[in-house]
């Protein structure tokens, strides 16, 4: 892997082929980097399970190892945090507002198609969530295809069935599309996608989250 001070940021984003009915997404998070980096920044403080699951991931890894924070957001909170802890971590997002606003060093990228590999670990935190169901396999192909044999995955997503479509996300009129997913889906899917010691637990949310249940996987390639 070529280290962060080498990338290039792209000057568009990266071209991608959208689901019906489904928007732009990274127009919608360019439209509230700002926001949502003063909204979420902080959030891990709230959220001990998540802190707890980060910290034995970190803790796992060897010296040195290398962590991409994919949908890293503005914030790029998870990485940050992981960061704290010793690894060293760099962010991946479809908007460039939000790649240019992260406190780790990150570049404009997709889920769809990664531009990164060999990596000892991936954090993927409700970013799986903006991607439409059926494309939901090439995204878990391209996580898998950027992390070392036997690098580790521990994605994050909202539980749940069906996909939710609203105008309107903090305070802006901008279009937000999500999948849910249920604790068996996503197992099957992280299997199906070539994933070993697949692992999926759930959490009830807490009193300051949107009120659904969280899933989160850990996965070996």
């Amino acid at each position: 892997m070529q280290p962060p001070t080498s990338w290039t940021r792209p000057s568009e984003r990266p071209a991608r082929t959208l689901a019906a009915g489904w928007s732009d997404l990274g127009a919608t998070y360019d439209a509230v980097a700002a926001d949502y980096a003063a909204e979420f920044a902080a959030e891990l403080d709230g959220k001990p399970f998540d802190r707890q699951l980060l910290t034995a991931l970190a803790e796992r890894l060897r010296p040195g190892a290398v962590v991409a924070d994919v949908g890293c957001g503005p914030a790029a909170q998870i990485g940050a945090y992981v960061a704290g802890l010793g690894p060293r971590v760099v962010g991946v997002d479809l908007s460039q507002a939000c790649a240019a606003l992260a406190p780790v060093p990150a570049a404009v990228g997709d889920l769809l198609a990664l531009p990164l590999g060999g990596l000892d670990a991936v954090v993927c935190f409700y970013a799986l969530i903006h991607i439409p169901r059926p494309l939901v396999p090439r995204a878990l192909a391209s996580l898998r295809a950027s992390l070392r044999p036997g690098g580790e995955l521990l994605l994050a997503v909202h539980g749940g069935t069906g996909e939710l479509h609203r105008r309107g996300f903090l305070g802006h009129e901008v279009d937000f599309d999500a999948t849910m997913f249920e604790r068996s889906e996503l197992h099957g899917l992280l299997a199906a996608a070539g994933f070993a010691d697949v692992r999926v637990a759930r959490r009830q949310p807490y009193p300051q989250e949107h009120p659904t249940e969280r899933l989160y996987a850990s996965a070996r390639a």
